[in-house]
């Protein structure tokens, strides 16, 4: 079993930042989707070039294969894509789910209700996706289920 970890830059400015497991073939997916950086766009206070543009939506998403599900390989995927990404992304940037179909699992690493998941008279980042995490949060996740 492996993990692949990869940042592609499709169409129209979009990046997605993968993490796939390997074994033989992929039995699972973990990732982040956004709008690539401004040319030179930097986390605030530091020189570290930022993995998407912070002032739009960022949203995740996971796949496992049935017979790979309640494994932990979820928390593994994650854990490798916090350990990846490292200080590259905000601490207090949010990151969305558009429909919890996990069972329960967003919850339980810590996703939170987005109070703007249904209609509001303005454009907001997140709006319309029904739960989000910060990177600080799934890092702490992470950190925690490590340990262990």
């Amino acid at each position: 079993m492996t993990f692949e970890f990869d940042i592609i830059d499709v169409a129209r400015g979009k990046r997605v930042v993968k993490v796939k497991i390997m074994l033989g073939t992929e039995v699972g997916n973990f990732d982040i989707s956004g709008t690539a950086p401004k040319e030179g766009e930097v986390l605030l206070d530091t020189q570290i070039p930022s993995l998407f543009d912070q002032e739009k939506t960022i949203d995740l998403g996971i796949f496992i294969e049935d017979d790979y599900k309640k494994q932990g390989w979820s928390t593994s995927m994650i854990a490798t894509m916090v350990e990846s990404i490292g200080n590259r992304m905000a601490d207090d940037q949010q990151l969305f789910i558009d429909v919890d179909a996990s069972e329960g699992f967003w919850k339980h690493i810590g996703f939170r209700e987005n109070r703007y998941f249904g209609d509001t008279p303005r454009a907001l980042v997140g709006q319309g996706y029904e739960a989000y995490i910060t990177w600080r949060d799934l890092k702490l996740y992470c950190a925690k289920k490590i340990t262990l």
